[in-house]
């Protein structure tokens, strides 16, 4: 099992590692919109290791920072598009699926009007969505 899930974290890993054509935006700040799909990879493969240890996914994010001892990752990132915490309403959001959580949605939050405007335009006006039965998705 545990095999198959480092075979998954890797296709997640390439898969959110390299933006859709983020080479071809005009974007005067690519750098922000690069950072973001950075940080989103880093919670897919916490999630994806926290699931491999207890076969479900955590009910609140801040169970992958430290759960019975272990850790998944050292700090939820702050979206560097907004400026918000990570479950911030205008930040990266985690909403588990069940309870137990059997999935998860993980999400930006932007708009063109207001909060992520930047990275909103510079994604085709697109959010990033990301889920472990439906992939990577972009979404307005």
């Amino acid at each position: 099992m545990r095999a198959a899930t480092v075979g998954v974290i890797a296709s997640l890993t390439l898969a959110l590692s390299s933006p859709p054509s983020l080479a071809q935006i005009p974007n005067p700040n690519p750098e922000l919109l690069k950072a973001s799909w950075v940080n989103l990879n880093k919670v897919v493969t916490a999630l994806e290791s926290y699931f491999a240890d207890f076969a479900r996914y955590p009910q609140s994010i801040v169970e992958l920072i430290g759960t019975r001892g272990r850790q998944y990752i050292a700090e939820l990132p702050v979206d560097p598009c907004t400026g918000a915490p990570f479950g911030g309403l205008t930040g990266y959001q985690y909403i588990p699926l069940g309870n137990p959580a059997g999935g998860y949605v993980l999400r930006t939050n932007w708009s063109w009007t207001g909060f992520g405007k930047e990275c909103y335009e510079a994604n085709n006006n697109f959010n990033i969505v990301y889920t472990p039965s439906r992939g990577l998705q972009l979404t307005p």
